[in-house]
């Protein structure tokens, strides 16, 4: 649809596309309360909040995936209950088996989920998993567990087309009710169309020095997370498919900051160092609570 067109030029026509069939097509959908949300930090040594949970502004001086410079947003994951045992070549795994709230039950399921969820938090920010060829020994992280005090209200950018080969309860139901909407007709053909068009730019692999490329997506998150929508919906979060982890093992999620101050309660914090010579696989050692200062 906009082959030929630079970054600036694509997003002006996405832009005028939203306004010609009725805004920005998503898949409204609500995070529950007790959902565990994991996010990881690199480095130890972090005694305060302020460490842990979004970027402060000041530091925000680039396009990312959600957040346009001197924009900032609390980035985590959320878990599906497949099998990985720390390892990301083993999360192929198709169990569906439990709903998306159930996956956040105190059970042996919430375990895999917390893992799988920590797994993709440290894919996501792992410089040796972004460039295999250049392996970095004994990287150290800070992860840390949230519960979701108050439902948090988000916009999916997921299609059939979202990582055909993932699955799990969270991802699997987004696309039944992305084909369902198909099916009743919800979404005109032009926003079929743009919603491809959204889902290519969601889930494009952006280079380390080409954080440009997020304009369009950044954009986007924007004008979803800082604009009533056409039928007056304040958006608070969007949920999106994990680029670096291939959608599998869960979904990546951007929250306002307003919001994760008021809807996140910080549940545990842990410090491990991870060996990513073979960027496969992702063996946590030194793993060790620590405690913060609230």
């Amino acid at each position: 649809m906009f082959e030929g067109m630079n970054i600036s030029e694509k997003l002006n026509a996405i832009n005028d596309l939203c306004k010609s069939c009725g805004g920005l097509p998503g898949i409204p959908f609500w995070i529950p309360l007790e959902t565990k949300i994991v996010r990881s930090v690199k480095g130890h040594g972090k005694t305060k909040l302020s460490e842990l949970t979004y970027k402060p502004i000041k530091y925000c001086n680039e396009y990312a995936r959600a957040t346009r410079p001197n924009e900032t947003a609390f980035y985590g994951c959320i878990g599906e209950c497949q099998e990985s045992n720390d390892d990301l070549s083993a999360c192929a795994s198709d169990s569906r088996e439990t709903s998306f709230c159930k996956c956040n039950e105190y059970t042996s399921k919430t375990t895999k989920a917390y893992t799988n969820a920590r797994v993709m938090s440290i894919v996501e920010c792992s410089a040796s998993y972004r460039n295999s060829e250049e392996p970095i020994e004994d990287e150290k992280y800070t992860t840390t567990r949230w519960i979701v005090g108050k439902p948090i209200q988000a916009i999916c950018f997921i299609t059939s087309e979202t990582f055909p080969k993932a699955h799990g309860a969270t991802i699997d139901g987004i696309r039944a009710i992305y084909e369902q909407n198909i099916e009743t007709h919800k979404y005109s053909q032009k926003q079929i169309e743009l919603l491809a068009e959204i889902n290519k730019e969601f889930t494009k692999v952006v280079e380390s020095g080409q954080e440009d490329e997020y304009m369009i997506t950044a954009n986007l998150c924007h004008s979803c997370l800082y604009a009533p929508d056409t039928d007056g919906i304040q958006n608070e979060a969007v949920i999106y498919a994990s680029v670096q982890a291939a959608g599998k093992l869960g979904l990546n999620v951007a929250i306002r900051p307003d919001v994760a101050d008021n809807c996140l309660i910080l549940d545990h914090v842990i410090e491990h160092t991870y060996d990513t010579q073979c960027h496969l696989s992702l063996k946590p050692k030194d793993l060790r609570s620590i405690d913060i200062n609230l």
